[in-house]
Parts: structure tokens; sequence; C-alpha cells
């Protein structure tokens, strides 16, 4: 069984964006005591965010979880070896930018229960079942690449 966690790198670079943006707003919230209530929304909404970041960056998400039997995808439902009709390695365009990611396509009627994000992803680039290589660092994207070629041909 293999772990893969989002990149340490990119979390922090997360970490640091949400510390400018509160501290911009504490500086805001003290400077124009025009806009008070909204000052004090929008700082509180940072602030949030910020927590929430440092939270994330302290204890990193799962990217993916593979064994012999399957791969599991952030938190989503088990997708059996078996039940994959084809995987592909992409480059899709998200926020301006190129990403990689391999794309896995189960049979259909296969890979279900799904969650929300995978219902609303299903009819894009990323699909439903989707490593996104970019979130990882260079050496475990071309780990995760290789143990996923082991089980299955990935075109692309």
């Amino acid at each position: 069984m293999k772990k893969f966690y989002y990149s340490r790198y990119k979390l922090l670079q997360l970490l640091l964006l949400n510390a400018v943006l509160f501290g911009f707003m504490l500086c805001f919230q003290n400077c124009c005591p025009c806009y008070k209530g909204l000052a004090d929304f929008v700082t509180l909404l940072v602030g949030f965010s910020f927590v929430i970041s440092l939270i994330i960056t302290i204890f990193p998400p799962r990217v993916a979880l593979l064994d012999k039997e399957g791969i599991i995808i952030d938190r989503n439902a088990l997708l059996k070896w078996s039940d994959i009709k084809k995987a592909e390695k992409l480059e899709v365009r998200a926020c301006l930018f190129k990403r990689a990611i391999i794309r896995l396509e189960p049979k259909k009627g296969k890979g279900k229960p799904w969650r929300l994000m995978q219902y609303v992803s299903q009819g894009s680039a990323f699909g439903a079942y989707s490593v996104p290589l970019y979130a990882m660092s260079p050496k475990d994207a071309e780990t995760i690449e290789k143990a996923i070629k082991k089980f299955i041909k990935i075109q692309g």
C-alpha cells in the first residue's frame, strides 16, 4: 500500500498567500474605519482561510492510495484496477496553466458511489477519476505514474 500526498512546497505557497492576504486585511481594517463592518467580515473570512491553510500545511491531505486491489483518489471510493477501461496522461488547462494529470476512465457502471466533485467534474477534461500530478512533488509524480503503469497501461 503506497500513500501519496500533496506537495509540501505548494501547500506552503498557499499558506504564504493566505498570510499576506490576512495581513493586508488587518492593515486595511485599521486604516480605513469607514468600511468597518465590511472590513471585519472580510478579515474574518480571510482569517478563517488562513487557519484552514495552516491546518492543511501541518496535516497534508492524501492525493492517492495505491495497492494491489485498486486506487483511492483523495477521499473517494476505491476504484479497482479491473474496473478501469483506460488510463491517459493528459495536459489539461486549468487556471490559465497547463497541468499534468492521469485520467482514469472506469468501465461503464463501475466506480460508484461518487462524491459531489466527481459528479461535477465528470464531463470536464479532468474526469471523475484523475490523479493530479501537478499537485505533487516531481519525485512523487514520477513514482505514482510508474506504480499505476504496473497495473494498467497509460496512454499518451
